[in-house]
């Protein structure tokens, strides 16, 4: 199991952001987790897109949530 240091840690060696860091691991990222839990609490779906496209890209790509490939490849990141 990887830890939050460990994400920090490698953060730090290749000067990237945490989100950027986090996709180096196999296992979802805080952006997936984050929409499993909005899921779970039935929060408004403004709310889950806040959640799945809050990285550096997806500020960069402007105002579009994020499409189902990017659904499929965190969840298969879940699914392992």
């Amino acid at each position: 199991m990887v830890t939050k240091s460990e994400i920090k840690q490698f953060q730090k060696e290749k000067a990237c952001l945490f989100s950027q860091a986090e996709n180096n691991f196999p296992f979802p990222t805080s952006s997936f987790l984050g929409a499993l839990l909005c899921d779970h609490w039935q929060l408004p779906d403004k709310v889950k897109v806040a959640c799945e496209s809050h990285g550096i890209l997806d500020c960069a790509r402007g105002d579009q949530a994020p499409g189902p490939r990017a659904r499929e490849g965190a969840a298969a990141r879940l699914h392992g």
